[in-house]
């Protein structure tokens, strides 16, 4: 899968831009791996990501003991524990999924691994908050410990999030009446992907994607709308312009990030000044910039982020 690369891509980087030189294991298909990963992690704890074929998304936890009595890992194979609510050792939507979907469409990455006998639950969390700028997006929050595992209430939730307005584009190129979907929070929409109202179709995508379509106001496949202010019903109708007059606005220049913690580096007026400095032939610079790929740690977006 081209987003597992992708996703392995990124881990590699974050390891190379941190000097972290462990080695990580890969079991692709737990449900076929499963006895070969059980043997390899006896005895050892750390970081684990889970990936899910089906829905492209992953989730980044730690644990004392991967595998054998008390086994974080153990977990994820009883259906019992998936089912059970109130276990808090267990995010709700992975555990949700988990049960949607069968574990030969799984995979487990370990990220770090540490000794049972010599580490400390502190020094574990520690480890878990650095591998959260993979920004995971079944974790609920990208702050380890913040809420004990335990989902917020959805009203709190709601508080706390970016209150997201969705507009659904039809064939002809006009919104469709009625469309409007309020979606409360980034992460929120990743999880549950954009859902036609009248096709019941879902499409997913990344916590990037709707950063990136939101600031730019340039529509999701052509098919969503994605603001942070509603539309008036005038509005709704001449939206087209709305939207083209907020893309050449925000498509002047180029804003330069770091890759992997997306710390803002610095703006060009001009795409031939970020290439000039950069050393960046055209064809590359557009390729890098339109698929948001790593170059040498930098990343290059036509808006801010």
């Amino acid at each position: 899968s081209c987003f597992f690369d992708k996703l392995m891509e990124r881990i590699q980087s974050l390891k190379i831009s941190y000097n972290k030189l462990e080695s990580i294991y890969v079991y692709q298909n737990v449900d076929l791996n499963k006895k070969s990963f059980f043997k390899d992690l006896k005895n050892k704890g750390g970081i684990y990501l889970w990936w899910c074929k089906d829905t492209g998304l992953f989730y980044i936890g730690s644990a004392k003991s991967f595998v054998g009595k008390n086994g974080r890992l153990n977990e994820y194979f009883q259906k019992n524990r998936l089912l059970n609510t109130n276990n808090s050792k267990i995010s709700r939507d992975i555990a949700k999924d988990m049960i949607s979907y069968p574990k030969s469409n799984w995979n487990l990455i370990i990220l770090e691994v540490l000794d049972v006998t010599d580490t400390d639950l502190g020094l574990i969390k520690e480890k878990e908050q650095f591998w959260m700028l993979l920004l995971p997006t079944y974790n609920r929050s990208l702050v380890v410990g913040s809420n004990d595992g335990l989902s917020l209430p959805e009203e709190k939730r709601k508080t706390m999030s970016t209150l997201i307005y969705v507009y659904e584009i039809s064939d002809n190129g006009k919104l469709i009446p009625n469309s409007e979907q309020k979606i409360y929070g980034i992460k929120e929409l990743s999880r549950i992907g954009l859902k036609s109202m009248f096709s019941n179709l879902t499409t997913r995508l990344s916590v990037w994607d709707i950063q990136a379509h939101i600031k730019s106001g340039i529509p999701f496949k052509n098919k969503f709308l994605l603001l942070k202010d509603p539309l008036t019903p005038e509005q709704q109708v001449n939206w087209l312009s709305i939207s083209k007059h907020s893309i050449e606005k925000k498509r002047l220049g180029v804003w330069v990030y770091d890759f992997n913690t997306l710390n803002f580096i610095e703006y060009f007026d001009t795409v031939k000044a970020c290439r000039y400095k950069y050393k960046i032939p055209l064809t590359t610079f557009q390729r890098i910039r339109k698929h948001r790929l790593n170059y040498k740690g930098y990343l290059f977006s036509n808006y801010e982020l």
